[in-house]
């Protein structure tokens, strides 16, 4: 459709939405050997993926947002828009998915080429460096990383 679109007329093409997935794809294959976007034919876990997927999602509507709270604290007491409560949602659901990846990684029997595998073999000669608190606070590191620069090319809206 498209190519007969654009041999007679210039075509508007959306990209944004393709390489933010390959994006998340080539940075979790690289962290933890899988895929969490794309095709769900080709996605191993498709609950986890899109556990994954929400996940990312959520903290992306709240990444940015200010907290009224952070200026007046005593609107603490009312924790307005329920945002502290998303927030510790969104960090017990990460911790808990990483702990997942990492047990994951761990219990295979051959290593793989990926960052947890690599820190997982340095945590076995250094394991008071590479605790499996470090080793998610690297790829959350990473994430964040992506979550920056795909912030804007979602445009989502602030739900606060």
């Amino acid at each position: 459709m498209l190519a007969k679109d654009s041999c007679m007329d210039y075509a508007h093409v959306e990209l944004s939405s393709m390489f933010h997935d390959m994006t998340y794809n080539n940075m979790m294959r690289m962290l933890s050997g899988k895929r969490y976007y794309g095709d769900e034919s080709q996605i191993k876990d498709v609950e986890e993926a899109k556990e994954f997927r929400e996940t990312v999602e959520e903290l992306l509507q709240v990444a940015g947002v200010s907290n009224k709270a952070d200026y007046l604290p005593f609107l603490r007491w009312f924790d307005f828009h329920n945002l502290e409560k998303r927030l510790k949602s969104i960090n017990k659901r990460f911790d808990t998915f990483l702990d997942k990846l990492i047990h994951e990684q761990r219990s295979k029997k051959e290593r793989e080429n990926t960052m947890i595998d690599h820190l997982l073999h340095l945590q076995e000669s250094q394991p008071e460096y590479y605790t499996d608190q470090i080793i998610k606070g690297l790829v959350l590191v990473i994430n964040d990383f992506k979550y920056c620069m795909f912030s804007d090319y979602h445009n989502l809206k602030l739900q606060v």
